[in-house]
């Protein structure tokens, strides 16, 4: 089963720093009496990379892990007439990637086999 995931165990993560498991959410309110916040871009931004060039129904075609660090996941259109293919390179500023560091690297996409061949590529 191809699937992908963001954890995020709180949207708003209202714990005190010191706590275990500081900055589990995709946004923080430390002292939500005051009426202040603070957001974590790099975990919204996450979400967003695939978010903003999928919809609903899509589905995985496939992904791997990068040998520099990182992955890329490939996901299509159900009539597979568009896809968007995210890679990321994260690096070490997670619970679960702590210290984990990336490199840059080439990476070389084959679209063969792929029922349509796309008219044009964007690379955002």
């Amino acid at each position: 089963m191809n699937m992908t995931s963001t954890i995020s165990w709180s949207l708003i993560w209202s714990v005190y720093p010191y706590m275990p498991y500081p900055n589990n959410g995709l946004m923080y309110a430390f002292e939500p009496w005051s009426g202040h916040f603070d957001y974590d871009g790099g975990a919204i931004w996450t979400g967003a990379h695939t978010m903003q060039f999928t919809e609903v129904g899509w589905t995985i075609l496939g992904g791997e892990m990068l040998s520099g660090g990182g992955s890329y996941v490939v996901y299509t259109c159900p009539k597979r007439k568009q896809i968007t293919i995210v890679v990321e390179k994260l690096e070490g500023n997670c619970l679960r990637c702590a210290g984990a560091k990336t490199t840059d690297e080439q990476v070389d996409l084959s679209l063969a086999g792929f029922p349509e061949m796309p008219t044009s590529l964007s690379l955002w």
